[in-house]
């Protein structure tokens, strides 16, 4: 917003906006980054970033609200893949020690179910292992893995809600792997080649015999009453447009060695 006001002549919001930024940019860490997390794992140094709670003390014990139905946690206990979205928009480098800290929680698949958000898919066609992510740990937003009710049937939330895996988050986690790669000058063909076999084709995998990419996936999680297979497509939007333009995108990240949706004006304005 500083930028295109700098080129329309405003500079009097130019400089309220670019402020506004900074200071944002400044309070990422103290108001979402803990440094006593209390997820229960040999892989968490209790370091890592947490899903936006309602104050400013990432170290408080502050119960979330209520998520799609499910009974809110100590926010210190739920791991947001949102803090990968940084790297991608030039806001954190990808190298940042809060981004490079909170991949180790983020990847643990040791976790409770219900706090876990990496799952690895292994598909009976032998294509492939292919990690696929949640939204957030205690997300309620999908089937009921008590009863394998569809979410919300009959207008109610209930205590079983669990949010299933979403194919975008893979494209989201591989665009980060490119940036990371590029920070270490590391984005070789292998490098490339490992990132379209990973993330790509982890997509591809994700999508049904028409192409179509869901919003979520059998996780393998709960009362499996609808027969779905593993990281098949449940009855949720499908297809997800900002999935397929995530996938879109990801493939021309990898083309072009470097993130496409990256804002070079941000990580300038922020240095």
């Amino acid at each position: 917003a500083a930028d295109i006001a700098k080129k329309a002549g405003d500079t009097k919001n130019a400089e309220r906006y670019l402020a506004t930024a900074k200071t944002y940019n400044s309070e990422i860490e103290s108001t979402m980054f803990t440094t006593q997390g209390n997820l229960k794992s040999e892989n968490s140094d209790g370091e890592y970033f947490i899903r936006i709670g309602q104050d400013k003390d990432p170290n408080s014990s502050t119960t979330l609200n209520a998520n799609n139905g499910r009974k809110g946690f100590d926010k210190k206990q739920i791991l947001d893949g949102g803090f990968l979205e940084l790297v991608r928009y030039g806001v954190r480098d990808a190298l940042a020690p809060s981004i490079v800290k909170t991949l180790p929680e983020y990847d643990d698949e040791t976790l409770v179910d219900n706090l876990q958000v990496r799952y690895t898919f292994n598909f009976a066609d032998g294509s492939g292992s292919f990690p696929g992510y949640r939204r957030y740990g205690n997300d309620g937003y999908g089937e009921d893995e008590v009863t394998g009710n569809n979410y919300a049937e009959g207008g109610n939330n209930t205590p079983g809600q669990r949010g299933r895996v979403w194919p975008f988050f893979t494209g989201e986690r591989g665009h980060y792997e490119i940036a990371a790669a590029n920070a270490t000058n590391s984005l070789d063909a292998m490098k490339q080649q490992a990132i379209k076999d990973t993330y790509v084709k982890g997509m591809e995998a994700f999508a049904n015999e028409g192409m179509m990419l869901p919003e979520q996936v059998w996780d393998g999680v709960g009362n499996n009453k609808a027969g779905y297979q593993l990281g098949e497509g449940t009855n949720s939007a499908t297809p997800l447009a900002w999935t397929h333009a995530e996938y879109i995108k990801l493939l021309r990240s990898v083309s072009d060695k470097h993130v496409w949706d990256h804002y070079p004006v941000v990580e300038d304005a922020l240095k």
